[in-house]
């Protein structure tokens, strides 16, 4: 669902998933990402599935790599930032676009995760963005019990 801001700026995207909901608010040279999720593992599976969804809209393919790794954090704010960074890492290194998720372990000091993915697109295709940092200007992270929301900056 998308719908235009109030002083006519760029649409506002809505999109529900098994995990939350995702609020995609564009701006010239970022977006910034609005999660809500049940738990820490629904806000960053959101996190991810966010960061794929501006890479690669649509994207539904076979999955070409995977990889565990682990993420340290000084807190659930800073791991989402951190989170985020590896995950752009990784789609440099492998060129995929991170689809899968699965954590051993996460904690407000750190995660281990494994994750899949499928080929990434080239040069834009698919109506993607290249996503070059997760920011820390404006990051808002509010920790459960109940509902965890986290709003974070996306530069492009």
């Amino acid at each position: 669902m998308t719908s235009g801001t109030p002083d006519g700026g760029a649409a506002i995207e809505r999109h529900r998933t098994p995990f939350g909901s995702v609020e995609f608010r564009p701006h010239a040279g970022d977006v910034t990402v609005e999660l809500r999720g049940h738990s820490a593992q629904d806000l960053f599976r959101l996190g991810a599935w966010a960061l794929a969804r501006t890479q690669a809209p649509g994207l539904a393919g076979e999955i070409s790599a995977e990889e565990e790794f682990e993420v340290v954090g000084d807190g659930w704010d800073d791991l989402l930032v951190n989170w985020l960074n590896q995950l752009l890492f990784l789609t440099e290194r492998h060129r995929a676009v991170w689809t899968e998720v699965e954590f051993a372990r996460l904690d407000d000091g750190g995660l281990a995760a494994k994750i899949k993915g499928c080929p990434a697109p080239e040069g834009g295709a698919g109506g993607g963005r290249e996503v070059k940092a997760a920011s820390y200007v404006g990051l808002e992270l509010v920790p459960g019990p109940s509902l965890w929301m986290a709003r974070v900056k996306l530069d492009l």
